[in-house]
């Protein structure tokens, strides 16, 4: 099944393999020849330290280089309705603003405002449009309404 990321996100990823790939195998070829310098490898912790550490950064790369292969950019357009993508304004039952984006799992960050859309959040706001209602209760059973204020894009 293929993950569907916005183009940001698909653009980010992309940078950050080729950070990996460049600047962080560099730099990772330095410590494993210094540490080389420590003496006997089969009792150098500096030595077995860096290749841990370099089994993680390949496995890293790997993942992002599969993930990649198997994505889907969605293109966001400006619909009258939220989908992957739509950034809109809230205003919960406390009258308190909040921008939200609706995003992929993999780019979810909710403390940034970034709810992902297989979340229960996420699935409340799905295809809902300006004046909308929702409810949803938080972890704590807490009921929260968000009424859908704006659809910035």
């Amino acid at each position: 099944m293929a993950h569907q990321l916005s183009k940001s996100a698909f653009e980010a990823l992309i940078k950050e393999l080729e950070t990996l790939k460049t600047v962080k195998r560099q730099e990772m070829a330095k410590r494993l020849e210094e540490a080389r310098g420590f003496g006997d490898l089969s009792e150098n912790f500096e030595y077995q330290q860096a290749k841990d550490e370099q089994g993680q950064l390949e496995k890293k790369i790997f993942e992002i280089e599969r993930l990649l292969k198997d994505t889907e950019v969605i293109q966001h357009t400006k619909k009258p309705y939220l989908e992957l993508g739509s950034r809109f304004e809230v205003e919960n039952n406390s009258r308190k603003k909040v921008i939200f984006e609706l995003v992929s799992s993999i780019e979810a960050d909710p403390l940034k405002g970034k709810i992902s859309i297989e979340s229960p959040l996420g699935q409340r706001f799905l295809d809902k449009r300006e004046g909308d209602e929702i409810e949803f209760a938080n972890q704590e059973g807490k009921k929260i309404k968000y009424k859908i204020k704006k659809i910035i894009d």
